[in-house]
């Protein structure tokens, strides 16, 4: 794929540990003996298996160092006057998932202060989608900004923007009060495809309509199989909106 095509690399969680946040495995882990998938023995402390990856994937992967600031992911690529392409990093900065990372369950922490980008980040991606020129602007994001409830207030999953609730509301009604136009976000992670409207509270009954996403499947891993698609996603996110399907 490589070889045949050009590509903006960005990390995902599994160069280093699923879900892992702020330095630390995955809040649903909560012995630092042993990994997040099926506990694991470690054989190296987590700090060291953060390091390795991340020095892996800098040695093997296209991507420019930033003088200064070696481990910087997030990154604008500018295509004319018609595209800004904002990559951004959603695994170096985020505070640790709420609810102890849980799936298909409640979580009252959701939306309480929490950060995914950091305020260094967070202030560059507000200040380049209002200044940026162009026509539109691709939010590169690698986890879900819809929100994928299951039900009123059960969450599919956390370690995506339904467990940063209140940043993701500040990015979209900074969006919408300084009337950004024609912001898409293209998304990964899931490898599921989805297509719908992302909204500042994550749902359509109580938020305000932001932008579009598209999130798109993967190469080379299988997704969620359709059946759960189906049963889970697919009747809840369309009562919340016609677009979204799976």
């Amino acid at each position: 794929m490589h070889a045949a095509h050009p590509f903006l690399s960005v990390w995902d969680d599994r160069e280093v540990e699923d879900n892992y946040a702020d330095g630390q495995p995955s809040s649903h882990q909560q012995d630092p003996s042993k990994t997040q998938l099926k506990g694991y023995p470690r054989r190296v402390p987590f700090a060291q298996r953060e390091a390795n990856g991340h020095q892996a994937f800098f040695n093997h992967m296209p991507r420019a160092r930033f003088k200064g600031d070696r481990k910087r992911v997030y990154e604008e690529y500018r295509l004319g006057r018609l595209v800004d392409l904002l990559l951004i990093d959603e695994r170096q900065c985020p505070d640790r998932q709420p609810c102890n990372d849980a799936q298909l369950s409640a979580c009252a922490d959701a939306d309480s202060p929490r950060t995914m980008l950091g305020a260094r980040q967070l202030a560059w991606l507000k200040s380049r989608l209002v200044g940026a020129p162009t026509t539109w602007k691709l939010w590169a994001t690698e986890l879900m900004v819809m929100g994928t409830r299951v039900a009123p207030g059960v969450f599919a999953q956390l370690d995506a923007w339904d467990g940063y609730g209140y940043e993701r509301k500040q990015i979209l009604d900074h969006i919408l009060d300084d009337n950004v136009q024609n912001v898409v976000a293209i998304t990964g992670d899931i490898r599921t495809f989805f297509a719908g409207t992302a909204y500042t509270t994550g749902d359509q009954s109580t938020g305000r309509a932001a932008l579009s996403e598209f999130v798109g499947g993967s190469a080379t891993s299988h997704g969620l199989p359709e059946a759960t698609v189906i049963a889970k996603f697919r009747a809840p996110l369309g009562a919340r909106s016609p677009q979204q399907i799976g």
